[in-house]
């Protein structure tokens, strides 16, 4: 036997210290490290997440700020157009700008300007006061600035300029060269100090198409600088908005972004200009990164360095769609957040340092006393290493450990003299175990040397597989029975066996001796036979299972793909909430890709609140066990959807439930179209509204004239002329009022207008209820208002006719009778019922002769019009007074 002998390695000593100390001090240099590194990532999170709360709030403020001067802008040029301003009234153009400013506290001010220099405007001083700044003819053309009270009207004079005419300011030449709805370039007040922008829209005449004037709503820029001031950033970050030009609009230090020269209007600063140092060298970091502001087209952070000093800088684009294009800035010094973190970096080295001294010391102490009982049984070991097994070491050791080994050290030495002659015949009995098992086993196994890899032993199952005789197999390479099937799988099993020693399950196609393809999990080992390093390797024949997998895998990529194609989202989940299967408009819907989704809950998708609703709705499924339908909302990063889901309980086959099955459609544009449509019918409401009432009040105001006119004229029969013309506007004059009071615009409560025009007439012409008494007696019915009209001048015709002809006597009766004619059961559902409007008087009639649509009188003549324009028909009674009855169809609104 031979001596093992060792030179060149450490001792036992250097074994058990070097290694400890090493350790020690590697873990102080990493928690040193990874404390630093730490808190550098910390700083890194922190500066970017503030950054971007910043500036979206920056953003936000923004969108809203700069949004409120267009909607005025529009709604006072649509004013305009529509007549709700009157240019010939000062005093009402100056309240309509008033109200409005007492309403937007943002703007300052609102103007009308027009193509005779005229303008108004309503502006606010730096009291929060309003004036009203004016030129027209009341000034003599001078531009004057007046308080204002409580009411809106002018008060005291404040200022008066000779030189200012609107044409010469930028938001009117603007307006008018751009034809449209625009924004200014950022220009200078003209009577107080600061920058301004305005929303301005040019007016045009509708009959010539020419430019009448121009309205504006302009915001103060100061009032971004005061935001930016009070937004909490960081001891010395700062933000500042900046155009493509470079020039500052507004910034959260206190300085100015504009120049004031002696004698001279204010004149726009640069961000490249600025008296603040780190304005400054921000400004001219974006400019040395993008060459120009205008390469900056998408959200940007970077990071740049002033001194040594590492600041964190983000970048964003802001823009709308009349034309604005500006950049929010937000940059942050790095030292904001560093100095704790420097302090606390240097405590912890300190504290590693003395914890490294200390453990090196009681390190050394240690090893000594462990080092010489172990040495001791290091010559022992090596002694029955080389064949002399009689060792016995000494047990008598201070340590308790040690003394055990020694023990136990001796023990086995005696058990291991026992043991070695038990061995012999153990091997000899496991041999013929093995010899047995390898030929009855059910699956292949062979035995090859490792060099040559010739099969020296082969048991049935390997020949029963392939096809061959023993007598074929024995002696042979795989390569002589060319049972490779694959040249490259069989290289890479052989690389694997080499340098692993072993293989496990590796699967390799095989060829029969009559050609067919077999697959096996092949698993193998190098072993020592004989004094031979050998292979001895085992197969599993999956050849039946691959076929199955690959059927099993056709049908599941089927089903994948019609799932996918659905154009709603469909899944699967179990009972515990995961989800099994989902197809892809599930991954569009939450934005997660699907081998994201698969195996996790709603919890592990979503926000606790919306996986609280989705669990409870598929707990709703799972209690009930059967279809639940319920709109369900996700949120994520690209927005806020709706959904309409349909889950359903899933059962195998024996009536278990297994698992809960949805369908979700996305009813998200559904629900945005129902909200436009709902606020614009909302709009429109009002709008209408306002229409009728303007209607209304202007058909009063010729009804006044005419009363007026009438009182100056002598003769009666131009007089009676004039108070039916009077009367038959008041008949639509009250159309339009009742509409105006009306929930249902597009239709009129027919009585109540009826009885509320008989009695105006009545009035009209002074009657007393004691000597004539009027009834009206009609069927409840909503007319449109174009039938309404109609039906109102025929009344007010029939009735002025009555009263002025009828009673000689002034007494008599009178009677409006209304009925709804419906169609006979088997006329089809689409045929419009008729409506009957009857007037009657107990008076002394109308001659035999009379017909009234040959008839030469006005009112009479306007009746049968009327008439032939509801497509109806009229029918006269003489029999006791008179009775005439129009009948007529009551169109459906189509």
């Amino acid at each position: 036997m031979k001596t093992f002998r060792v030179s060149g390695k450490p001792t036992l000593k250097t074994v058990l210290i070097v290694p400890f100390v090493l350790q020690v001090s590697i873990a102080v240099g990493l928690t040193g490290y990874f404390s630093w590194r730490n808190g550098q990532k910390m700083v890194d999170s922190v500066a970017q997440q503030l950054s971007n709360e910043v500036t979206n709030q920056i953003h936000q403020h923004l969108t809203h700020y700069m949004q409120l001067p267009q909607t005025v802008t529009q709604f006072n040029t649509e004013a305009v157009q529509l007549g709700q301003v009157n240019w010939s009234r000062s005093r009402t153009i100056e309240q309509y700008l008033w109200r409005q400013m007492r309403q937007f506290k943002d703007l300052s001010p609102i103007a009308f300007g027009n193509e005779q220099g005229n303008i108004w405007a309503v502006d606010r001083t730096e009291d929060g006061s309003l004036v009203i700044r004016v030129r027209d003819a009341s000034t003599q053309g001078e531009y004057r600035t007046y308080a204002t009270n409580d009411q809106g009207d002018r008060t005291e004079l404040l200022q008066v300029n000779t030189s200012f005419d609107p044409r010469s300011r930028p938001w009117y030449q603007k307006a008018i060269a751009a034809n449209g709805l625009i924004w200014t370039d950022i220009y200078p007040y003209f009577s107080s100090a600061g920058l301004a922008i305005s929303a301005a829209r040019p007016f045009y005449d509708f009959e010539s198409n020419q430019v009448i004037g121009v309205t504006n709503a302009t915001v103060s820029l100061a009032q971004l600088n005061h935001f930016l001031r009070r937004i909490n950033l960081s001891p010395s970050g700062q933000m500042f908005i900046v155009e493509r030009s470079g020039n500052l609009v507004a910034s959260s230090t206190l300085e100015d972004p504009f120049i004031i020269r002696p004698e001279q209007r204010p004149a726009r600063l640069a961000m490249t200009a600025s008296r603040d140092p780190l304005t400054r060298q921000t400004a001219q970091q974006l400019l040395k990164d993008f060459g120009t502001l205008a390469h900056i087209q998408r959200n940007q952070q970077l990071e740049f360095y002033i001194d040594g000093d590492r600041h964190f800088l983000q970048v964003a684009p802001f823009t709308d769609s009349y034309g604005l294009d500006w950049l929010i800035v937000v940059v942050i010094p790095e030292s904001d957040f560093t100095a704790q973190l420097t302090a606390n970096t240097q405590t912890t080295v300190m504290l590693c340092l003395l914890a490294l001294v200390g453990a090196i010391a009681f390190g050394w102490v240690t090893t000594q006393g462990i080092a010489q009982p172990i040495l001791q049984l290091c010559r022992a070991s090596r002694a029955m290493a080389d064949g002399q097994l009689d060792q016995q070491i000494d047990a008598d050791s201070a340590i308790q450990e040690l003394d055990v080994m020694a023990h136990s050290f001796n023990q086995m030495a005696e058990q291991l003299r026992q043991s070695f002659a038990k061995v012999k015949l153990a091997l000899h009995e496991s041999e013929e175990k093995f010899t047995k098992v390898f030929h009855s086993s059910p699956d292949p196994m062979v035995i090859a040397t490792l060099e040559s890899g010739r099969f020296s032993d082969v048991n049935d199952s390997t020949l029963k597989l392939l096809g061959f005789s023993r007598d074929e197999f024995i002696g042979h390479t795989a390569g002589e029975l060319d049972i490779w099937e694959d040249g490259c799988d069989r290289d890479r099993y052989l690389q694997l066996l080499r340098e692993q020693g072993w293989v496990r399950d590796y699967e390799m196609t095989f060829r029969c001796k009559s050609g067919q393809p077999k697959i096996l999990l092949i698993s193998a080992d190098i072993i020592d036979l004989e004094g031979e390093r050998r292979v001895i390797s085992m197969g599993k024949d999956i050849s039946d299972r691959k076929q199955a997998e690959a059927a099993l895998w056709e049908t599941n990529h089927l089903l994948q793909s019609i799932l996918d194609s659905a154009p709603v989202a469909i899944y699967v989940k179990d009972l515990e909430g995961r989800y099994l299967i989902v197809n892809a408009q599930v991954e569009d819907n939450i934005n997660i890709s699907q081998d994201k989704i698969l195996g996790k809950t709603d919890y592990e998708l979503f926000s606790s609140d919306i996986a609280e609703q989705l669990q409870v709705n598929d707990q709703k499924v799972i209690a009930s066990g059967s279809v639940v339908r319920q709109e369900e909302v996700i949120s994520h990063e690209h927005g806020s959807y709706t959904f309409l889901s349909a889950k359903f309980p899933l059962y195998n086959s024996d009536g278990t439930l297994q698992g809960i099955g949805g369908i979700s459609v996305d009813l998200t544009e559904r629900k945005q179209a129902e909200d436009l449509i709902r606020a614009s019918l909302e709009e429109k409401e009002v709008l209408l509204k306002e229409i009728h009432h303007r209607v209304k009040n202007n058909l009063q105001i010729v009804s006044s004239l005419l009363r007026l006119q009438a009182r100056s004229i002598d003769d009666e029969k131009i007089q009676t002329l004039f108070q039916e013309s009077q009367n038959r506007v008041q008949a639509m004059a009250l159309i339009h009022k009742k509409l105006y009071g009306s929930k249902e615009l597009a239709h009129i409560d027919f009585v109540s207008y009826v009885q509320s025009l008989a009695d105006d007439l009545m009035d009209s012409y002074e009657v007393q209820p004691s000597s004539i008494q009027l009834m009206v007696d009609l069927e409840p019915v909503d007319l449109n208002i174009d039938i309404a009209i109609s039906c109102g001048l025929i009344i007010n015709e029939l009735i002025t006719n009555i009263l002025k002809y009828a009673f000689p006597t002034e007494h008599g009766e009178i009677k409006i009778r209304g009925r709804v004619l419906l169609p006979a059961r088997e006329v089809p559902p689409t045929v419009d019922p008729y409506y009957e409007l009857s007037v009657c008087d107990n008076g002394i009639g109308l001659p035999d002769t009379f017909d009234i649509h040959q008839t030469t009188t006005l009112g009479l003549r306007l009746v049968s019009r009327l008439t032939r324009q509801l497509r109806g028909t009229i029918d006269i009674d003489r029999s006791n007074g008179t009775l005439i009855k129009i009948t007529f169809p009551a169109l459906r609104d189509k």
